[in-house]
């Protein structure tokens, strides 16, 4: 959760690796597009010999760093707008 910039997260694990992406919406604004903020790619397992940078179990960083390249998720906004200040009701 990014609280500032109203964001959220998704996590793809296979096997292999998990990534992470970092999203990103303006939840006031109608027809807003997400914003990839970042992509970040996790592995199972140590491969020291991997170029361009060793992999090893458990660090994390961009996806960019090992030679992949960013794929963000692919899905349509279903969720309703936030609803502005003038409409919420104090508790």
């Amino acid at each position: 959760m990014e609280w500032v910039e109203h964001g959220y997260g998704i996590v793809q694990l296979d096997a292999d690796k998990a990534v992470f992406e970092c999203w990103w919406q303006n939840k006031l604004e109608d027809n807003s597009p997400d914003v990839l903020g970042a992509q970040l790619v996790s592995f199972s397992a140590n491969a020291s010999t991997q170029f361009p940078v060793p992999r090893f179990k458990n660090q994390i960083d961009t996806v960019g760093v090992h030679g992949l390249g960013v794929m963000p998720t692919q899905s349509p906004r279903r969720a309703a707008l936030a609803p502005m200040a003038a409409v919420l009701k104090p508790r």
